[in-house]
């Protein structure tokens, strides 16, 4: 779980999420909420990630200001359980 976290939160291409999928929902607003381990368990998931499975959350109210700080200041705005992941 600390390895998906940290790929999805602290690997970065030009400042920005190396990850596509992550990137798309943070350019569009998105907080990454929450890392579920097995969350996916299809063989493609699997295979791509070893089952993990992300959720991001779009809070209406900070959706612009979320979307402003990652596409100027490449800040990601993290939920606190990938947090504590992290930290850990």
């Amino acid at each position: 779980m600390r390895l998906g976290a940290h790929y999805l939160f602290r690997e970065k291409k030009r400042g920005k999420a190396l990850c596509p999928v992550a990137n798309f929902h943070l350019r569009n607003g998105a907080i990454f909420e929450r890392l579920n381990w097995l969350g996916d368990m299809s063989p493609k998931g699997l295979k791509n990630s070893a089952g993990l499975m992300v959720n991001y959350k779009y809070e209406l109210s900070q959706v612009e200001a979320n979307n402003e700080n990652y596409l100027l200041h490449n800040t990601i705005p993290i939920g606190e359980q990938p947090l504590s992941i992290l930290v850990d």
